[in-house]
């Protein structure tokens, strides 16, 4: 009797397998056809004060960082008609990284000699610190210098 009630673990045990295998297989697919992570981009609107939000996917593991990919495509500003860049020019990244839930973003100064008499900078630092506030929740703050300077010191 041991032996018939054997057998049937058998073929029990290799429809298991199975199953397993081919839920493995199908997430494995399910995976590989994903474009990536999705992202949300605020712009400002070219002929209002509003905001026009646009969403975008980007690699799930880019080679120069996840942060550094989503500030990269912020900068070189919206897809959408009727919306404006946050900064103007050619404002590129220095340096980007992460250190204790603080991201520290440097950008290039070229941003502040496209439109210095109408632009407002404030509002675009403001802009951008919030866009990378929503897509990752879990920093703390960003810090933003220009060339290596605090934007606008407080202090002074």
């Amino acid at each position: 009797m041991m032996i018939r009630n054997r057998d049937k673990k058998i073929p029990s045990f290799i429809l298991i397998l199975f199953l397993i295998a081919s839920f493995l297989f199908s997430i494995g697919f399910w995976a590989a056809g994903k474009p990536g992570a999705r992202y949300i981009f605020i712009f400002p609107q070219t002929h209002t004060k509003q905001y026009i939000v646009e969403s975008r996917r980007l690699p799930l593991f880019p080679f120069q960082g996840k942060y550094e990919k989503y500030v990269d495509e912020l900068l070189l500003g919206p897809l959408s008609e009727q919306t404006s860049p946050i900064f103007y020019g050619g404002t590129r990244i220095i340096s980007c990284f992460e250190r204790e839930n603080i991201l520290y973003v440097n950008i290039t100064s070229d941003f502040i000699y496209d439109n210095a008499q109408t632009a407002d900078f404030k509002g675009g630092v403001n802009l951008f610190k919030k866009n990378i506030m929503v897509n990752f929740p879990h920093l703390k703050r960003v810090e933003l210098f220009v060339d290596g300077k605090t934007p606008f010191d407080e202090s002074v």
